[in-house]
């Protein structure tokens, strides 16, 4: 995983953010970071989602956020690379 996306979800996923819901704040922070960093952002999580060389157990670690399972993990990073990039609507939840 590259820095700028570990740095991503330790700011913006970790227990006391990722439940008061990414909003529009992340999609408005990351182009004022320049186009490195939203470079770097975006093709960090592309790689993730594809290597899935995180674990829900490495995830908890990092942000206090508990999976059930890699595969949930994952359908959730989908989301929030789906809500980032894409344009879906909302970023999904994290598990209660």
């Amino acid at each position: 995983m590259n820095k700028t996306v570990e740095a991503f979800i330790d700011t913006h996923l970790h227990i006391e953010m990722a439940y008061v819901g990414m909003h529009e704040r992340a999609r408005k922070t990351i182009p004022t970071f320049g186009p490195d960093f939203e470079s770097s952002l975006k093709a960090g999580f592309e790689e993730l989602l594809v290597t899935r060389e995180l674990s829900a157990g490495d995830y908890d670690g990092l942000t206090h956020v508990a999976f059930a399972s890699d595969d949930d993990l994952y359908v959730y990073l989908q989301g929030i690379y789906d809500y980032l990039f894409n344009g879906a609507d909302t970023a999904p939840a994290p598990p209660e």
